[in-house]
C-alpha cells in the first residue's frame, strides 16, 4: 500500500512536481500467489506455494533488474486514462477487453533495486490475518469488492492454514510511472 503526503498550504502548488518525481517504493513481495490487482488488495487468480530454493531464485531474478530500463504495460488496475476514462473504470463496468489492446507499454527506469530481507516463511493463515487488516483500514464508503476480497482470504486461510508462502522485502528507486508491483507481477 502506498503513502500519499497530505499537501496544505502552498504545498499544493507542488502537486505535480511530486506526482511526475522519481519514486522510492519499499514492498514486500509475496511468492507463489498472484491477484489481478498485482498486490494483496486483489482477487487472487493464481495460487502455488513455493518453497525456499524457488523464493530464492525469484529474489535473484528481480535483483537483476537493479539499474536497467524496462517496458511496462499499465495495469489494468489503475489510473491511467483511456478515452478519458481510467482503466479501473473499465473494469468495474466489465468492459476491460474493449481497451486492453489499447493499453500502451513505455520505458521505465530502474535505478536502484535492492533488498531489504532474504525469503521468510509465513502461514498462509497468518498472511491472510495481516492483509484482512490492511483491506480494513480501506474506506469503505466507495467499497469495491473489500467484503469478496476478504472472504476470499479468509476461505484460503480456513482451507490451508498451515500452507506456507514466502515473503521478501525489497527497496526500489525508479522513474515515475513504474509501476513496482507490475514488475513483482511479472
Amino acid at each position: 500500500l502506498g503513502v500519499m503526503p497530505l499537501l496544505v498550504g502552498s504545498e499544493t502548488k507542488k502537486q505535480k512536481s511530486y506526482l511526475t518525481s522519481d519514486k522510492t517504493y519499499e514492498a514486500e513481495a509475496v511468492l507463489g500467489l498472484a491477484t489481478d490487482t498485482y498486490d494483496a488488495m486483489g482477487l487472487v487468480t493464481s495460487f502455488k506455494p513455493v518453497d525456499l530454493k524457488l523464493a530464492n531464485k525469484f529474489q535473484k531474478k528481480l535483483l537483476s533488474y537493479h539499474q536497467t530500463t524496462i517496458k511496462q504495460r499499465y495495469p489494468a488496475y489503475s489510473a491511467f486514462r483511456i478515452g478519458k476514462k481510467s482503466l479501473h473504470w473499465w473494469i468495474k463496468q466489465g468492459r476491460f477487453d474493449e481497451v486492453e489492446d489499447k493499453v500502451p507499454a513505455r520505458e521505465r527506469q530502474i535505478y536502484q533495486l535492492e533488498s531489504m530481507s532474504e525469503p521468510t516463511a509465513i502461514s498462509l493463515a497468518n498472511y491472510a490475518s495481516k492483509v484482512i487488516k490492511q483491506i480494513d483500514l480501506v474506506n469503505r464508503e466507495n467499497c469495491f469488492r473489500q467484503d469478496e476480497i476478504i472472504e476470499q482470504w479468509r476461505q484460503l486461510a480456513s482451507e490451508q492454514p498451515t500452507t506456507k508462502l514466502f515473503t521478501s522485502k525489497f527497496r526500489a528507486k525508479v522513474s515515475t510511472g513504474t509501476y513496482f508491483r507490475s514488475l513483482v507481477q511479472e
